[in-house]
């Protein structure tokens, strides 16, 4: 039996959600709602708990947003630059004001504290050493004009239960000089809505050459591709070289680029290629019918139910389509009890999630109830 990454989720004072309380998930989730209620934000909580607040990941999320303006890999920048950036992932964006109250906010299983990951911001005051010696640092006292904030520095406390993870300044996190692999997370494969990488593709590529997992995108391919017969990445590894995915058709004599056939394949490509890599894991996708016509969002949901259940990946996806939401609850005739679709409500500035199972989606459905 499948052991889910994650059976229920709470959110507190991240982004958006002040406090998200999910009673309950499945191995496949769909996450729906009007704009700017958290769907995108959701799936970022669910990416830092699994990464266990890995730096690199943070700035990827800050970056995707244009949030981490002049934060680069290789020099060091101001303070202020980086509080700047970290605070959009706080709720209200208050961390290192002048009320010099620590922030944090925390993600996890709504009933297990010890699972719960947290991040907290606060000031950090230069402790006493030893002449020459390295210079270090702690959380600061209780600070209580603005004079004294002028010697301290910004940072934060990585925290799983009662645990600590990590503990720096701010800019100790960035730029990307550290060898993060100690942090150890969950596996997790992440798509946005313009696709994977290159360079992420070709990673995922490599991992399941030659392997079972291939010939499962091959196949998941043919939906959309009925006479595909191989599929391989040709080109050079390297920082300037392209990889590029190929198919060969039985009705062509030549391969072709992947791409060729369209941005609906190359999507559907990245999707099968992140799930068979994500193995007891999870998978996130934003707009998993990006790029899709609606006639294969049914067989779609049907491989992503069938070989998530088989390779043990726990699914959270976002999307707009009512036609992806059909096809959805359509394969939760054949097993209800592995999908959930969860519809996100801003209630007088609450964020609350609305559940719809099998039954209560199927009846939504059949009666054109908007869950949207």
């Amino acid at each position: 039996m499948n052991t889910l990454v994650l059976d229920s989720l709470t959110i507190k004072g991240f982004r958006t959600f002040e406090h998200l309380d999910i009673s309950r998930l499945a191995q496949v989730n769909l996450i729906v709602g009007k704009n700017n209620v958290g769907k995108s934000c959701l799936l970022e909580a669910i990416r830092i708990y699994a990464h266990r607040g890995n730096p690199e990941v943070i700035l990827d999320i800050l970056a995707s947003r244009d949030e981490a303006e002049n934060i680069h890999h290789k020099h060091p920048v101001e303070d202020e630059t980086y509080i700047k950036a970290f605070r959009h992932l706080f709720y209200g964006r208050s961390i290192f004001s002048k009320s010099f109250k620590a922030e944090q906010f925390s993600i996890g299983p709504t009933e297990n504290d010890q699972k719960h990951f947290s991040i907290r911001a606060e000031w950090y005051e230069q402790q006493d050493t030893p002449k020459n010696d390295r210079r270090r640092w702690k959380p600061a006292r209780q600070l209580n004009s603005i004079e004294e904030i002028l010697e301290l520095a910004p940072g934060i406390t990585i925290r799983l239960g009662n645990e600590k993870v990590l503990s720096l300044l701010l800019s100790g996190l960035f730029p990307r000089t550290a060898p993060w692999s100690f942090i150890q997370g969950i596996p997790c494969k992440f798509i946005s809505t313009n696709g994977l990488k290159e360079e992420v593709i070709a990673e995922l590529w490599d991992r399941i050459a030659l392997k079972p997992e291939e010939e499962e995108v091959a196949r998941g391919l043919s939906l959309i591709v009925p006479d595909i017969e191989r599929l391989t990445l040709i080109g050079q590894n390297g920082p300037r070289s392209t990889r590029i995915p190929v198919v060969k058709l039985s009705t062509l004599a030549e391969p072709l680029p992947l791409r060729s056939l369209g941005e609906g394949t190359n999507r559907l490509f990245g999707i099968l290629l992140a799930l068979v890599n994500a193995r007891d894991g999870l998978l996130l996708i934003d707009e998993v019918d990006s790029g899709l016509h609606y006639t294969v969002h049914s067989s779609l949901w049907r491989i992503i139910f069938d070989v998530a259940q088989r390779l043990n990946v726990q699914v959270f996806a976002t999307t707009h389509s009512w036609d992806c939401i059909e096809g959805f609850q359509q394969n939760l005739l054949e097993t209800p009890e592995e999908g959930l679709l969860i519809r996100l409500e801003n209630r007088q500035g609450h964020i609350v999630p609305i559940l719809f199972d099998g039954a209560r989606l199927g009846i939504a459905t059949r009666q054109d109830v908007e869950v949207r």
